[in-house]
């Protein structure tokens, strides 16, 4: 039927294993807690994440491709029984990049396509049959989860995390360290599908700013020496929206573009 098969171009796997991806720990990113994170702007390690990396796809594609996951046949997560907060049980986060972009920023309609397909854990299954009970994150996740379509402003609180765990032994710029680690707000590149069981994030990074993009092609340059951790949590703004805590995230393993699947619709 042309589908494609969910986590079939990368393989699951560990450091060593280069062109590998693997589920990575909440705790490894810090996130926003209370009180009063605006005037303390005080961070911690956040709890375990509410979902787990089950598969990846890394894609070269012709032009970035919006809710791919109708076009893949897409790993059984079960029912979710007892999931009174009706969180999706398969949550698919699709990053398309460009392949380049010129001295301008301007970048190509070619491009690659990180898609990460993550498993509502059982410990958040747990947690999600008594919304009194559940903690303020997962009562916020339940909110964008519910409303994200409908409120603009909701939709993008949803925040993604990129960083390179061994940045120091890369020879890179001081200046871009800053940046390594730091949420990126996705606005108005990002867009959000549903399907039977599912729900997609589309991140469409040909439509960053300038900057952003030129940044973007020295990284994307130079992925096959990274091992990068790379993860997504929805921004709490107040008390009773914090601590954060990621939603999902992942480890990505010395993947090379140079080495990505060709695949077109």
């Amino acid at each position: 039927d042309g589908k494609l098969v969910a986590g079939s171009t990368i393989p699951i796997g560990t450091p060593d294993i280069p062109n590998s991806v693997g589920d990575c720990a909440g705790p490894y990113f810090t996130v926003r807690v209370g009180p009063n994170y605006k005037a303390n702007g005080k961070k911690a390690p956040s709890g375990d994440s509410f979902y787990e990396l089950i598969c990846a796809d890394f894609l070269r594609t012709d032009a970035p491709i919006s809710h791919i996951a109708q076009h893949v046949h897409l790993p059984d997560v079960g029912e979710g029984e007892g999931n009174s907060l009706e969180l999706p049980r398969l949550f698919v986060v699709n990053v398309a990049m460009p392949e380049t972009c010129d001295w301008k920023g301007a970048p190509t309609s070619t491009g690659y396509q990180a898609v990460y397909y993550f498993r509502l854990k059982e410990s958040t299954l747990a947690a999600a049959r008594n919304l009194a009970t559940a903690s303020p994150a997962l009562r916020l996740l339940k909110r964008w989860c519910d409303n994200c379509e409908a409120d603009e402003d909701l939709r993008k609180t949803f925040k993604m995390i990129g960083k390179v765990d061994n940045f120091d032994d890369l020879g890179l710029p001081g200046m871009v360290k800053p940046y390594n680690g730091k949420p990126v707000l996705i606005t108005r590149s990002g867009a959000v599908f549903r399907g039977d069981g599912y729900m997609e994030v589309t991140i469409n990074t040909h439509v960053f700013s300038r900057q952003a993009l030129i940044g973007l092609k020295n990284f994307i340059d130079r992925t096959s020496e990274m091992d990068i951790r790379v993860g997504f949590v929805v921004q709490g703004e107040t008390d009773d929206e914090l601590p954060e805590c990621m939603l999902g995230a992942v480890a990505m393993h010395y993947c090379d573009c140079a080495d990505t699947v060709p695949w077109a619709l």
